[in-house]
């Protein structure tokens, strides 16, 4: 969507009174935590606070390319916007898909970019983005003695180059990960409902699995069936993808292979789709015509079997209980009870789940939340704003989201075994 900001128009997903308030809290967490000065490397928390997304942030590449990384976010307490630097050659993605207004761009000397010169100053030869972020900031009196940085976000390689930049400068860095989800933690409406969208998108790959599993169908071609069905639907690249079916079932989070799909077989769909980046989570149980049990051990027999018979009820029992602001042990507590009435306690693989949101391809776990039957979550709650998948154990997945006044299973798709017949 097109918005406003500084006199031009940004392609972000929300308005600039949502990045406000965002901000806002940020510095508020800020405060509360004694922290003057945030800077966020993570693509999580650069799409949260401006709406930047790339398909590549360089820090998980080589580490002979470290002198261009990272892109980065500060906020101080005490200005009133946030300051964003990256380099030349980005620059048209920063100032048309952010609401960024303080923008710091930076040349590397040895590699000029498409004539661009930064704003903010040149890189040179032997030099670091970090080493000229970290100079930019102090010239213009954003460091202070004590920086927080996201040291749980990239790999260690990472956190030394930012940590010793600062250190030049005789600023302590200090682990501000958890600041960061506790900050994204409760979520607007806005983007609750970008969620229930994104569920809606993987509902579409859900009917998409089930036109096109057939005989002769690999796991691969059926995951690039459902992928294309999803991007007409509006969806874009999510998260993880798992499609296991014949003898590879129930196996986890494996690739989807090349091999085959035979009549008989059993097949586990668990696919993520993604609207404006922010996520849902869906997994379902199809076969190809009737299962031939004498593929499978006892025990897979008898866990598809569990499957199909309880799967429906479970679904039930799950919306006549779900309500916003519910106590988590509540809510675990009372379906563990529910299969231990069924006979089913134990056999499930995990009763549980974790936070959904922003995701970038290759992850499925977003933010930091996670809970399940065996934990306890004290007076933890689903308040409004959360929103998590949640797991039967019995490898039906579908994503939670609890509204002010509602709370709900995002997704339409049953939760009973659908067989294709085709």
């Amino acid at each position: 969507m097109y918005y406003e900001v500084n006199g031009t128009m940004r392609n972000v997903p929300f308005s600039q009174g949502e990045y406000d308030a965002r901000l806002a809290c940020a510095k508020r967490v800020m405060r509360e935590n004694d922290l003057e000065v945030l800077f966020l490397t993570s693509p999580e928390a650069l799409y949260y606070f401006s709406g930047y997304k790339l398909g590549w942030y360089r820090v998980n590449s080589k580490k002979q390319w470290n002198y261009y990384v990272p892109a980065s976010i500060a906020i101080h307490v005490d200005h009133e916007e946030f300051a964003f630097m990256d380099v030349a050659g980005e620059e048209e993605d920063v100032r048309e898909d952010t609401v960024t207004k303080d923008i710091r761009i930076f040349t590397h000397a040895a590699r000029p970019t498409y004539g661009i010169s930064g704003n903010a100053g040149t890189i040179p030869h032997g030099g670091t983005l970090m080493r000229a972020i970290a100079k930019n900031l102090k010239e213009t009196g954003w460091l202070t003695s004590k920086v927080g940085i996201e040291s749980d976000k990239h790999g260690n390689h990472i956190t030394k180059l930012v940590s010793n930049a600062f250190g030049e400068y005789g600023v302590k860095t200090t682990n501000a990960s958890d600041l960061f989800d506790e900050i994204r933690k409760v979520k607007s409406k806005e983007e609750l409902d970008y969620i229930v969208r994104s569920a809606e998108i993987a509902d579409v790959s859900m009917q998409a699995i089930k036109e096109y599993l057939k005989p002769g169908v690999t796991e691969n071609e059926l995951l690039g069936y459902a992928t294309y069905k999803m991007a007409l639907a509006g969806g874009e690249p999510a998260g993880c993808s798992f499609i296991h079916g014949g003898q590879r079932v129930l196996r986890g989070h494996n690739y989807p292979s090349h091999e085959k799909l035979e009549r008989g077989d059993v097949v586990v769909a668990d696919l993520f789709a993604s609207h404006q980046r922010y996520s849902s989570d869906l997994s379902r149980v199809f076969t190809v015509g009737d299962v031939d049990y004498s593929r499978y051990s006892e025990e897979k027999s008898a866990f598809v079997k569990m499957a199909e018979k309880y799967h429906p009820i479970i679904r039930e029992k799950v919306e006549s209980i779900l309500k916003t602001n519910m106590l988590i042990n509540e809510f675990t507590g009372q379906l563990k009870e529910f299969y231990q009435e069924l006979g089913i306690w134990g056999q499930q693989f995990w009763l549980g789940g974790y936070d959904m949101g922003i995701l970038w391809p290759g992850d499925c776990c977003g933010g930091s939340m996670v809970y399940d039957a065996d934990m306890d979550k004290g007076d933890q709650r689903f308040v409004p704003g959360t929103a998590v998948n949640f797991e039967t154990g019995f490898w039906v997945i579908d994503t939670l989201v609890f509204y002010e006044d509602r709370a709900i299973i995002a997704s339409k798709t049953p939760w009973d075994i659908v067989k294709c017949s085709h």
